[in-house]
């Protein structure tokens, strides 16, 4: 394999593995009625409402880590908000004030035991 072909191998499998970039970085916004992410022409609305799932991650990008909230919906549709990205303290204000949230020093469990936590879910009964 040529050094070529085998930097072009490496640089797609970085890309997938969300340790460098690639385009642009989708654009998340929220209001009273939900979360939205635009990227290019592509766009992602969760209402509020529809809200199934609540987690927080922190990621190892090997240089540094930064923590994401991810918003699942009813249709299993996600949305990721970095702690890099524009909005995100008054994403997290927000969500503290609309949603009971737990644990609620979820923050600090990031930085120093977990990488995963659940948030918020809700319990769907089946009837």
């Amino acid at each position: 394999m040529s050094i070529v072909r085998w930097i072009s191998s490496m640089v797609r499998k970085l890309i997938r593995l969300g340790w460098i970039g690639q385009g642009q970085k989708p654009v998340v916004e929220f209001d009273e009625n939900g979360i939205y992410a635009r990227q290019g022409s592509r766009r992602q609305d969760i209402l509020w409402e529809n809200i199934v799932r609540m987690r927080a991650q922190r990621m190892d990008k090997m240089t540094f880590e930064e923590i994401y909230l991810i918003f699942e919906d009813t249709t299993g549709q996600l949305i990721s908000v970095g702690e890099l990205e524009d909005g995100f303290e008054e994403v997290v204000d927000y969500i503290a004030e609309r949603f009971v949230l737990k644990p609620t020093e979820w923050r600090d469990l990031l930085e120093t035991e977990c990488t995963d936590l659940v948030l918020y879910e809700v319990n769907e009964v089946n009837s």
